[in-house]
């Protein structure tokens, strides 16, 4: 996540633009390599959104929406669970 913050750094002085910061995310490689995953898509959606709204967005709160946006916990339970009955 500090990888792909920090790549997001240098748009964020220029512009608050959500397509701007939507392109630079896909550009980034662990990003851009799961373009096709529909909850990757999304994540782009709603944290470029996110950031756009915001003038005061800092990493802790970069990070957080990220959490809150992919849930990853609630993933890896949901596989645990498939992976039980299986």
């Amino acid at each position: 996540m500090q990888e792909a913050w920090d790549s997001l750094l240098p748009i964020l002085e220029l512009t608050r633009n959500q397509k701007a910061i939507s392109e630079k995310l896909w550009m980034y490689p662990e990003i851009g390599k799961r373009r096709v995953d529909p909850k990757i898509f999304e994540y782009v959606s709603l944290i470029s959104q996110y950031i756009s709204h915001e003038p005061e967005v800092s990493f802790t709160d970069f990070f957080t929406k990220s959490l809150a946006i992919l849930k990853p916990r609630e993933q890896l339970e949901q596989k645990l669970e498939v992976l039980d009955r299986g």
